[in-house]
This record gives structure tokens, sequence and C-alpha cells, in this order.
């Protein structure tokens, strides 16, 4: 298996960071506690009615428990999420409308874009999406439903300051929806429709709020991820032929954490089938800089340099039964664009190696151009890897980054599964 093993000639201003975790710095002693969630809202789906039924609790809904029931089948829901996703596919990433221009495949700054008039009309398309989504998801003939939508709504559209967003949890292990994308228009904002339409990044929950998604089967829950030595050991799971295709992906990312980070290099599925059979497998996070693909029938696999498919029964036979990755790992998919995404890789996928003890998944909900894929992992980790930073916080930070300094949408893409309050600690 190929892997760098500690180096300690390479850590760089990391290195001095990590290494004062040895000598137990109180700036690593980050608040253990999960913080208070403003809303919780379950979704639990019946095959026999063809409905979910839904809960909401926290100061939002007046810290009361409130009940509805959406009256829909899980394909319709899997329909309107795919609908969403695929309009950020062609309208953001392939930019259909302008054959000629492509800004968000030729880097990750589109601000200097000269034909601002096309950045609007994108942000307008992916809004639209996601108000429509967010209708899918929360209007129906119930008025339990009704009164959750309208306080869930209301909240998120209110005023707030930037540095008190609220912190909404999504728990299901049947609908996976893309909730940093969906789109409530913000009090006092632009409308979507009419002849003066626009929208705001405001508008979008992900940008304006902490939003993650959990499951139910995860045992052992914990927000620390700890880190045994003075390095953080990063498995980093590439496939580096993306970097001859379009540009700077993989290469990008591993030059920089290569010098942050103890790191094991795999390039090819057996080098984690080794690892896990040896039982040497001590990733403290997980990156995937690779391909992903879809099947049909919604069977998700990743695909390193050999392209032999990494899927759920690969991670069931790696921890059989009970077993556990005992490391707690934090795991990044960071899929580039060339493979087929959707929500469908962390019901399944995600959801396994959270149900085996990762401590969260991050991930796009697209196809992400490797442009914008090398630069958000590299400034993500350049951020994750010190003292006091909460992943949640690291995410949002980013995101908005993106689009207000750069007028990138992208940093929506991504969403967390678990992880808001996920930090590195001794």
């Amino acid at each position: 298996m190929n892997g760098g093993g500690r180096n300690r000639q390479q850590g760089g201003n990391y290195q001095l960071s990590l290494q004062t975790v040895v000598n137990n710095n109180p700036d690593w002693e980050v608040d253990s506690r999960s913080r208070r969630r403003d809303a919780d809202l379950t979704f639990d789906y019946s095959e026999s009615t063809e409905s979910y039924k839904i809960s909401a609790s926290g100061p939002v809904f007046g810290n009361n428990t409130l009940y509805g029931t959406l009256a829909k089948p899980k394909a319709t829901l899997i329909q309107a999420i795919d609908d969403c996703l695929n309009v950020w596919q062609k309208k953001v990433v392939n930019c259909e409308d302008e054959v000629k221009l492509k800004p968000f495949l030729g880097g990750w700054d589109v601000s200097g874009v000269a034909d601002a008039a096309l950045l609007d009309k994108v942000w307008l398309e992916i809004a639209k999406a996601g108000k429509k989504l967010a209708t899918n998801i929360f209007y129906g003939e119930d008025e339990g439903l009704d009164l959750i939508r309208t306080l869930l709504f209301n909240a998120i559209a209110a005023p707030r300051k930037r540095t008190r967003p609220l912190l909404i949890t999504v728990h299901s292990d049947h609908l996976f929806a893309p909730w940093w994308m969906l789109y409530t228009v913000p009090d006092g904002g632009p409308q979507l429709d009419g002849p003066n339409a626009m929208s705001t990044p405001e508008g979008f929950w992900g940008y304006k709020h902490l939003v993650e998604h959990q499951t139910k089967d995860r045992p052992g829950i914990r927000n620390a991820t700890s880190v045994a030595g003075p390095l953080v050991r990063t498995g980093l799971n590439v496939d580096p032929r993306i970097d001859t295709d379009d540009g700077p992906f993989v290469a990008k990312v591993t030059t920089f954490l290569e010098k942050k980070v103890e790191p094991v290099r795999r390039e090819r599925k057996e080098q984690l089938d080794d690892a896990f059979s040896a039982g040497t497998f001590a990733d403290e996070i997980t990156y995937f800089g690779c391909h992903c693909d879809i099947s049909d029938k919604g069977y998700s696999s990743l695909r390193l340099q050999d392209g032999e498919p990494i899927t759920i029964t690969d991670v069931d036979g790696w921890l059989p039964g009970k077993a556990q990755l005992a490391t707690r790992p934090i795991i990044f998919i960071n899929a580039c664009r060339g493979g087929k995404l959707s929500s469908l890789l962390y019901e399944s996928l995600g959801k396994t190696m959270m149900a085996k003890g990762a401590n969260c998944v991050i991930g796009p909900q697209i196809d992400m151009p490797v442009t914008f894929g090398g630069e958000y992992a590299q400034r993500l980790f350049k951020r994750f890897l010190g003292p006091n930073r909460r992943l949640g916080n690291v995410v949002l930070a980013l995101t908005r980054e993106f689009a207000d300094k750069h007028r990138n949408p992208l940093g929506l893409a991504y969403s967390l599964y678990y992880g808001v309050d996920v930090y590195l600690a001794r």
C-alpha cells in the first residue's frame, strides 16, 4: 500500500499547531457538546401509506413538538430532488443557455465575467429550483404540515445577523435532499417571478443558515475526531488521471495536504482492501478525490485510478456486522465532473459509512467542475486543520466567501451529513 509515514520535517505551519495538541494547548479544548438546534425535523417514510410522517421541535416551533404528514410517494420526492439537481447541472456546470461561455468550468472565480446578466440568470434559475424543491417537500394537504412549514419558513426568511445563523438538523433514513440548495424568499427580498425577477444568496438555506442531515443508525455519536499524533492521519484516495482531463484537481489538494498531514496515498481499491484486511486502516480524515457513478438502479460506487467500483458491499465486507471505524474519521467525498452523482450516493454509501462510525460525511450533490472542486477542498482543509474549528462553521464560511467574493454558487452544492459540530481534537 502506498503511503507516507510520519514525516515531521514537512509539517509546515499546521504541524506546529498540531504538535501543540500533544502539549495540551487550551486552544484545542473545543466544547465537545452539540450546539442546541433551532429546528429538528424528522421524516419517516411509510411504505404502506406512501407518506412521510414528520415531526418538528426546537425554538423555531415554540419548543413544542409538532406533527404532520406529507402524503407523497418516495419516488415523487426523489424525482423532485433530481429535478433540482438537474437544473444545477445544466445551468451552473454546463451553462447550457450560453454555449460559448461556460464560466464555472473555466475557473472558480467568476466575479470578473463580463456578462453579469448571465450570472444573474444562473443564480435566478437555481433559486427557482430550490424554491420548487422546498415546495415539494413542505406543502401538502395536512394542517400539521402547514403549521410546521409556516413556522419554519418564517424563521428562515426573517432577518438575522450573519454570525447567528439558525442551526437546522434533518433526521431521515428515507429523504436525502440537498438542504443547502433549498430557497426561501427572505423578508423584504426580491421576488423570483415577474418582470423584475431576481434572486439573492440570502434566500438559500445553506448561505444564511447551518443545515445538516443525520441518519438514525449511528451508534456512539461523537463530535470529536481524535488526532493520535502530531499530524492528522489522512487517507488520500484519488484518481490522478482526472488532472489530465480538465485541469488541477487531485494534485492541487494532495500536494497541499502532504505538507500538512500524515498522508496515506491510495490509488487502487486493493490498497483500501489491504488496509482493512491487515487492520492498518487508521485514517482520521478520509478524502476521496475521484469519480462517482450511480447506476440506473440507484447503486452508487466510487472509482479510483484502477476503475474498480467501491460500493456499499465493500464497506460491509471490510466492516462486517457491528464492526466500526475505530478512528471515527471525517469522510470527504469530492466527486469531480465526469461521474454521475446524486443524493442516492449519500442514501447508500454515505449512510453506510456513517452507520459504521464515520463522524461525518461531506460531499457535493452534483458533478463538481475540477477547478472548483480542487480549490474548495484546499480552502476547506486550510481552515479546518487548525485549532478550535468546527466543520459546519468552515463550510458555511466557504459557501459565503465563494458567493460574495467570487459570485460562485457551487459552495451550496456541498452537503453535511452530521458534521456541524465535528472538530479535530487530541
